[in-house]
């Protein structure tokens, strides 16, 4: 049985001026079905797969970096990459993806050693759907910065938020040049009317498992196998918004989920000054 792990995650709270269903209910419903699928095909992963909900994102990346800053150092070693999903429900929606070699040139760079590959793994989802892409900056707004901060590394999609949406990136993708790609990004309109329902269902946490299998995943033999507890819709209880984490390890050995646990961190929760996604 493999000792490595691949996380990933978006963060469950939104700013106090909205509700928060683009930012983030979207990337959490998707990170949400991405687990219950893996449960329900009885997937068995190469890697263990951890799956993780934020707290306090908005409040300054509160609860990943409280989540690695508790890893011991060969809990840390073992996790080899880190995927996010922040926003990716735009109404308004381009189709980025963190550019993990820095083929765009700009901004913050490469991600660690890693990044590259997991851009090319998402590039060729996209590609296999027919939805081209362009690459977006990791300007440390969302919950990949303390996981590349100890040398993790990282990746993820992005529909936009405040940024306006050029003319070329209409002819792209469709929508309206010179508005935002969300328009209610932290405000109280950022309702279920928010959704781009299209550019949600196109994201690889929520297309790909009911239609292939993900990368360095097999089919258990038994494909009866039933979801365990932790994955039961009816049996897991959100935290509060600003309650710290939520971690599920589905173990590689037990791909009914049999093996999973969980664990809830909790932190003061004073304001900030930094604007986070």
């Amino acid at each position: 049985m493999t000792q490595q792990a691949q996380a990933r995650g978006p963060h469950l709270d939104s700013v106090t001026a909205g509700p928060g269903i683009n930012d983030n209910g979207s990337g959490s419903t998707a990170i949400l079905e991405s687990a219950l699928e893996v449960s329900r095909q009885a997937l068995q992963p190469t890697k263990h797969l951890r799956f993780a909900w934020w707290g306090a994102e908005e409040l300054g990346l509160r609860g990943s970096q409280f989540y690695i800053n508790n890893l011991l150092a060969a809990e840390r070693a073992r996790i080899k990459g880190y995927l996010n999903f922040d926003m990716v429900g735009s109404p308004n929606a381009g189709y980025f993806i963190y550019d993990g070699d820095n083929s765009d040139g700009t901004g913050a760079g490469p991600g660690p050693a890693g990044s590259a590959a997991l851009e090319q793994t998402i590039q060729s989802y996209f590609t296999s759907i027919g939805v081209p892409t362009r690459g977006t900056d990791f300007d440390g707004r969302s919950d990949y910065g303390p996981f590349m901060a100890v040398g993790i590394p990282a990746g993820g999609t992005f529909t936009g938020a405040e940024g306006i949406k050029s003319s070329a990136q209409a002819a792209l993708w469709g929508g309206t040049a010179g508005q935002a790609f969300d328009v209610c990004y932290h405000r109280a309109c950022d309702t279920t009317a928010n959704i781009k329902d299209t550019a949600l269902d196109r994201q690889p946490e929520r297309h790909r498992h009911r239609h292939a299998r993900p990368v360095g995943a097999s089919r258990s033999p038994d494909s009866s196998s039933r979801a365990g507890p932790a994955t039961r819709p009816g049996r897991r209880r959100s935290p509060p918004v600003s309650s710290g984490c939520v971690v599920r390890r589905t173990s590689a050995s037990s791909p009914g989920g049999g093996g999973q646990a969980s664990r809830r961190v909790r932190w003061p929760t004073e304001g900030s000054t930094t604007e986070y996604r």
